[in-house]
C-alpha cells in the first residue's frame, strides 16, 4: 500500500509502501499516542540492510522493515512506547528492539 500522511514525519529513507494490514494496525496505534510520530526505516531496502548488518545495528540479512511490516520507534517518548506496547497483544504485533 503506497501512503502519504501529512500528519507523518518520515525518515529519508522510508519508502512509503507498507503492507496494508500493517497500516491499518499502525494507525490504531498512531491514534493511541495522539498522532505526533516519526516514521523511520520502513520498508528499508536491500542495500541499507546489509549496511544495518555491516555496522552490527541488526544481525540479519532479512528484516520484517524490508516487507514493510515493522517501523522504528526509537524516536517515539518513553510513554508513548509504553502505550503502544499495551496494544500490541491485541493487535498480534511485537514490539521489536535493534540488536547489535
Amino acid at each position: 500500500m503506497n501512503f502519504r500522511l501529512a500528519f507523518l514525519t518520515m525518515k529519508y529513507n522510508v519508502v512509503p509502501y507498507l503492507h496494508p494490514d500493517f497500516v491499518i494496525k499502525f494507525l490504531f496505534l498512531l491514534n493511541k499516542v495522539k498522532y505526533l510520530p516519526r516514521i523511520s526505516d520502513a520498508m528499508r531496502t536491500t542495500d541499507e540492510q546489509l549496511k544495518y548488518k555491516r555496522r552490527g545495528w541488526s544481525t540479519v540479512e532479512d528484516s520484517p522493515h524490508m516487507l514493510g511490516l515493522a517501523a522504528d520507534l526509537s524516536y517515539y517518548t518513553r510513554f508513548d512506547r509504553s502505550v503502544i506496547q499495551k496494544y500490541n497483544p491485541a493487535l498480534g504485533i511485537r514490539f521489536l528492539e535493534h540488536g547489535g
